[in-house]
């Protein structure tokens, strides 16, 4: 079973901004890469792990 895990990784502390990150296991090999999408670290739901609708880029 795949299970993605979906994460803002921020490059700085002072950053309003941030990547999104996707995590996943193949064969026991965990493998990570950026979306190259950035969003508003303020406009981030954790407990949802998604942009939250009031973000201006959507």
């Amino acid at each position: 079973m795949l299970k993605l895990k979906i994460y803002l990784r921020i490059s700085k502390k002072e950053s309003k901004e941030a990547y999104v990150w996707i995590s996943f296991y193949i064969n026991r090999v965990k493998v990570n890469f950026s979306t190259k999408v950035s969003v508003s670290v303020k406009n981030w739901s954790e407990t949802k792990s998604m942009v939250l609708s009031t973000d201006s880029f959507f």
